[in-house]
């Protein structure tokens, strides 16, 4: 009777944790959908020439490599987006000293 009672509990804790991998995974696609975002504004900014009067002089002649950078920044996060969101929602544990068998310096 307990053995059921053992594997039900397993069977919520791992609904629990998948659950909490899917709230997680949530979260960081808002956090690099508000990061791409806030990179995107000035990109466009520069790209319209909003304000152009208002501009510095070193960014009117920097002005097409700050706007490469700024593309290339959000290329980069956009293609590495699924490696984030994966790495952020189901986390490795490390293995030290104590936990790598070939390499037990405990013992």
């Amino acid at each position: 009777m307990p053995r059921r009672r053992n594997r039900t509990i397993n069977q919520i804790d791992k609904n629990k944790i998948i659950g909490m991998r899917k709230q997680m995974a949530k979260k960081t696609k808002r956090g690099i959908a508000l990061f791409v975002s806030l990179l995107m504004t000035p990109c466009l900014i520069l790209i319209f020439n909003i304000g152009e009067s208002f501009y510095p002089s070193w960014l009117i002649t920097h002005r097409t490599q700050i706007i490469g950078a700024l593309l290339l920044a959000i290329i980069v996060v956009i293609v590495s987006s699924p490696l984030i969101i994966e790495v952020n929602s189901n986390p490795r544990p490390l293995s030290g000293p104590g936990k790598n068998p070939k390499l037990d310096l405990w013992k």
